[in-house]
Parts: C-alpha cells; structure tokens; sequence
C-alpha cells in the first residue's frame, strides 16, 4: 500500500492524476473488504500542561481527537488485524520526554490487513499538535494553539478554536468549523476533494483560494473569477488581520458566515 502510495504522489504533476487517484482508491477499498478478527486494546496517560507537544503518526486508521480541561493526555488505542501474527508485529510506540509525546505506530514489512484506531484526549489551549496518517479521517474537536493535520487518503474535519491550523489531504474533503473569532491563519489543501470552511462574521482575514475542477461559493464579499481553466477567489474582509489560503484540484470551495 505505502509503494503504491508513494507512487501516486511522485506522479501527480503526470498527465495520469485522475488514473492515479482511481488505482489508490480502488486498492484501498480493496483492502476493506477483508474482515478484523483479532483485535487489542492499549489505553495510556501522561501527565502533560499545555506548553505540551504532541505528534501523532498513523498508518492505516482514524484518529479521533478532542480537548478538555485536564493537564493530562488519555489515549485509547484499538489494533485490529485478520490474522494473529499480524496483531503481534503491530506496534504502537511512545516516546515521552520534558513535556513532549510522540506516538506513531510500527509494522514489520510484509505484514498488512490491519488498522489502528486513535481516541485522544488533550489539555485545552495545547501548544502544538501534529497529527498524521497514510490512510484513514482525521476528526479532531476543541481548543488549541498550533493544529496541523496531514493525511494522504482520507478526510479531514476540525470544529473548534486555534491559533494556526495547516490541514493537507490528497484524497478526501476537508471540513472546518471555527467556533471564535478566527485568531490566526488557516491554510487548506486537498487534490481530490471540496473544501469547506465556516468561521465567524466578525472575522479578519485576507483570503486566497483556487480550484482547477469546481465551483466556488462564499458569503463574504470576495472577488470570484471563472477562467477558461479552473476557479480563484480573493478578497480582504474585516481589516484583513489573518491569512487564509485554500487550494484544491478537483472539488469545490465554500467559505460560510457562522
């Protein structure tokens, strides 16, 4: 799966992209097919502020990630597999030191058919948060400073508050619903998917967007251009005190009023 991955996005800039994306989704659906029949669970915690770092890496499953009001970080994994030797040469690692935890996940090469769920608690307001995936949706919720989530097949959705959020897919939507006054910039990247952005009226920002293959819709009073080949949008709303920039290839762009 990571081969043929790794190909497709070598390969974008190739005049096969639309062929490209068919073939990685059709091998991971593929792969659904089969049945879990083993399955772990691992449930952690560590005790970390929110000047905390927290980095996540997966490679085939959700990540579902939210806040509260605890200096403490909760984290419930489920490793599943068809077969019980898979199970075994699956690892999920931890690496916790001065307040920072890293967490990724570990197969032996050759091994495949299997997944790893993440369900994670963070404290309010944490410093930084890096979550990425080779296959599966990233769902976070709540408040944060510096929010970054990256995957390559799959969706990206995010409700809440930040300072900074960077959100980059190749082949999913991404979804973003800012619950305050937007407090910094937002950049937004898909290849194969809508982009849909909803933040408060009294919001400032300066906007960029573009999309080769789709419409765009906003309730701000932005500048749309239609060429011959693909859709911008510009526009400086409120005093333009933040940035946001929106990018994708074949999917459409809505920026919405809250």
């Amino acid at each position: 799966m990571e081969l043929l991955i790794n190909h497709f996005v070598l390969s974008i800039s190739g005049g096969r992209m639309k062929t490209k994306i068919f073939l990685v989704t059709f091998f991971l659906l593929f792969s659904f097919m089969f049945g879990y029949k083993y399955e772990e669970k691992i449930e952690k915690s560590f005790n970390l502020n929110k000047d905390a770092i927290f980095k996540l890496s997966n490679i085939n499953g959700k990540i579902i990630l939210s806040t509260h009001n605890k200096n403490e970080i909760l984290i419930k994994v489920v490793k599943s597999a068809s077969k019980k030797s898979t199970l075994d040469n699956l690892k999920v690692n931890f690496e916790y030191k001065d307040n920072k935890l890293k967490v990724y996940t570990k197969k032996y090469r050759g091994i495949c058919n299997f997944k790893v769920d993440f369900f994670v608690k963070l404290p309010e307001q944490i410093k930084y948060v890096k979550l990425e995936s080779v296959n599966g949706k990233i769902d976070t919720m709540g408040k944060f400073e510096t929010m970054n989530s990256n995957t390559v097949n799959g969706k990206i959705m995010f409700e809440g508050s930040f300072t900074s959020t960077n959100l980059k897919t190749v082949n999913g939507s991404i979804n973003l619903h800012v619950k305050d006054d937007l407090k910094g910039n937002i950049s937004a990247e898909t290849v194969n998917g809508s982009v849909k952005i909803e933040i408060r009226k009294n919001s400032s920002f300066i906007v960029n967007a573009s999309t080769i293959n789709g419409s765009i819709k906003s309730d701000f009073e932005t500048s749309i251009t239609r060429g011959f080949v693909g859709s911008r949008m510009e526009g400086t709303v409120n005093e333009g005190k933040h940035k946001i920039n929106i990018k994708t290839v074949n999917g459409s762009i809505k920026l919405f009023k809250i």
